[in-house]
């Protein structure tokens, strides 16, 4: 190893009474006339004696002075690592975090934050992910709860987190723009992914039987492809909760990834009890195999493909009849079940056949001609259901547009050039979270006869008075306390700060 002229330069940074060090790795050079030291900046110092480092990027490493840059980080291994865990809280890298001159304001907004975050430890849900970023938990708790109380793009969420209970809760929030970046990728790596589905899937399994029904859609919307990102989300039946994704960068998803897909869940247990598919990917070949895999299964057929146009010219002229009536919530259908030998004689199946008349009656006001197909849409499937139970397990999917909604929105705190599918990866995980703790909120609450967005109005005015040592929330409302009746969460007259 090449002897390196370098050394290490120290430096103190003091945040609340703790005086923390850290380290630059100087190069002296002679730029002209003048001496110049080329720095690589090393982090906060855990071992100097040992050149222990760390940084949210690398994490717990040992650097070796070195002008070689390939030998100058080793990574600790898990050994190593057990005696820096136990880092004494208050003099953590990035904790205590805040702008020059930056202070709490005197009001903040404090009810959504509170109840979403005790919410997660009452129930538990941080255990899924908190060993597994440890050192990001308070940035990524900040994210999750942000985006549940405002699903805003994230160019809001420090200025958001800076105004709100979070701030305290999670003083070593780091939601800069390039952190949330490094972060989005640090956490959307498939090694972690795989630790992630495997420690959610056993804790779900512990507090309820799995019921599934796996969903594909083609229409994820990225910026960093020209290409949709086809999605694939299995959902629990009995409480509607995602339990594992898989998206596909590339937007080629055919009988092939659904093998691989069946054989991961199989990997964790999990065996699949509907298939219920996009349009997108209705095609004989896959309807074939999915028929001889004897999965049941459910898709949206596409308009003029295959025996489509046939369909709806047999049966909707005599569709709108009183024995097609099926209700379905507030709304009316008329639902026509045919059996049909869709793409071949060896397949048989069953399309329904559905009418909703409010669309039909919109089309008919503002289009002329296709009044043949107008408010219909047909359904396939290889199950023997009752036409009003059709429309039930259908809009099961509904479940999805949850996690849809909070993908979506846009992550325009990252540059465009600095997204990649890992960032992008990172940022559905996130959603993903959101969901379940969105979910697992609604259930609970629609048991008093409450609702999430009823619950998020009245927390999103909730605010709470700072003092030095303590923080004060405002008088409860009446609907503050049938919320926190409904979720059995306390709100104290004051709360203690250090």
């Amino acid at each position: 190893m090449k002897k390196s002229k370098g050394f290490i330069r120290y430096q103190i940074r003091s945040k609340k009474n703790s005086n923390i060090v850290y380290g630059s790795y100087c190069i002296p050079r002679r730029i002209g006339n003048k001496k110049k030291n080329i720095e690589l900046w090393l982090g906060r110092v855990i071992d100097k004696k040992n050149n222990i480092f760390f940084t949210r990027k690398q994490g717990y490493y040992k650097f070796t002075a070195t002008n070689n840059s390939e030998e100058q980080i080793t990574l600790l291994t898990e050994n190593e690592l057990e005696q820096y865990y136990n880092i004494d809280i208050t003099t953590f890298p990035y904790k205590n975090i805040s702008d020059k001159n930056d202070k709490i304001a005197s009001m903040i907004s404090f009810g959504s934050s509170y109840f979403i975050y005790n919410f997660i430890i009452d129930n538990n849900f941080d255990s899924i992910f908190k060993f597994i970023f440890k050192s990001d938990y308070d940035s990524i708790l900040s994210l999750l709860i942000f985006k549940i109380a405002t699903n805003n793009p994230y160019s809001y969420v420090h200025e958001w987190w800076q105004s709100s209970y979070c701030r305290i809760l999670f003083p070593g929030a780091n939601l800069q723009s390039q952190n949330i970046n490094e972060l989005f990728t640090n956490i959307g790596a498939e090694n972690n992914l795989k630790t992630f589905f495997s420690q959610y899937i056993d804790f779900f399994k512990q507090l309820n039987d799995i019921n599934t029904i796996l969903f594909y859609s083609d229409g994820l919307p990225n910026d960093i492809t020209s290409n949709k990102i086809p999605l694939i989300v299995v959902m629990d039946k009995v409480t509607g909760l995602p339990i594992y994704y898989r998206y596909f960068p590339d937007n080629i998803v055919n009988i092939s990834t659904f093998h691989a897909i069946l054989s991961e869940l199989n990997e964790y247990g999990i065996n699949i009890d509907k298939l219920v598919l996009d349009s997108g990917f209705y095609s004989e070949d896959i309807i074939s195999e999915l028929f001889n895999l004897k999965i049941p299964f459910m898709t949206r057929m596409v308009k003029y493909k295959g025996k489509y146009e046939l369909l709806v010219k047999n049966t909707t002229p005599s569709i709108e009849s009183p024995s097609n009536l099926v209700h379905y919530g507030e709304k009316t259908f008329f639902i026509k079940k045919v059996k049909t030998n869709i793409f071949s004689s060896d397949i048989s199946v069953n399309a329904y056949v559905c009418c909703d008349p409010e669309v039909k009656r919109n089309e008919e006001l503002n289009y002329f001609n296709d009044q043949l197909h107008f408010g219909i849409f047909l359904i396939l499937t290889n199950m023997d259901l009752l036409p009003e139970d059709i429309l039930a397990y259908y809009y099961y999917r509904q479940s999805m547009e949850q996690l849809y909604d909070y993908i979506k929105n846009n992550m325009d705190i990252l540059p465009a050039k600095t997204r990649s599918m890992e960032t992008f990866g990172g940022h559905i995980l996130i959603s993903f979270l959101a969901t379940i703790i969105h979910i697992a909120i609604d259930n609970k609450l629609k048991k008093s006869g409450l609702s999430f967005i009823k619950f998020l109005f009245n927390m999103n005015l909730f605010n709470a008075k700072v003092y030095k040592t303590k923080i004060s929330p405002d008088i409860k409302t009446k609907n503050i306390q049938n919320i926190s009746k409904a979720l059995k969460i306390k709100v104290p007259a004051k709360i203690d700060v250090n």
